[in-house]
């Protein structure tokens, strides 16, 4: 893919204002494997894999692969794991990144997903060198 950075040294803690983005690691497997099973959170889904053995094998190579970035959403006053947010590149050439993100309705409508995506956004601009990023 011929990166402008070294993935290692980018990955890192994006903290906002109320809540902080962690990189995802393998400690953190048991909840993204909860979140992404779970097909109340992504009903505008057309499929969600409910088989979590799966999930956690997809998202233990992602730790390692250069274009994209998983993030558990933290509440930054008590450490609450409140969800997840994910930025990947979709288009190499055109320097093209697409944006997602889950909070759990427990956490919703207190802006935790616009501040995660302000995060993402700046993130792809300022350390990515993103052309374009897209959310869908």
């Amino acid at each position: 893919m011929g990166n402008e950075y070294v993935k290692k040294q980018i990955h890192h803690l994006l903290k906002g204002k109320a809540m902080e983005l962690v990189p995802v690691t393998k400690e953190h497997m048991d909840f993204i494997c909860d979140e992404e099973s779970n097909s109340e959170l992504w009903c505008y889904e057309e499929y969600v894999e409910t088989n979590k053995e799966r999930i956690r094998e997809k998202f233990t190579k992602r730790i390692e692969e250069d274009d994209v970035f998983d993030f558990i959403v933290r509440r930054s006053s008590d450490g609450a794991q409140m969800g997840a947010a994910y930025i990947w590149q979709c288009i190499s050439t055109r320097k093209s990144w697409e944006i997602g993100y889950v909070i759990l309705p427990e956490f919703q409508g207190n802006g935790y997903c616009l501040e995660s995506a302000k995060l993402l956004i700046a993130f792809a601009f300022d350390e990515l060198n993103a052309h374009k990023v897209i959310g869908m």
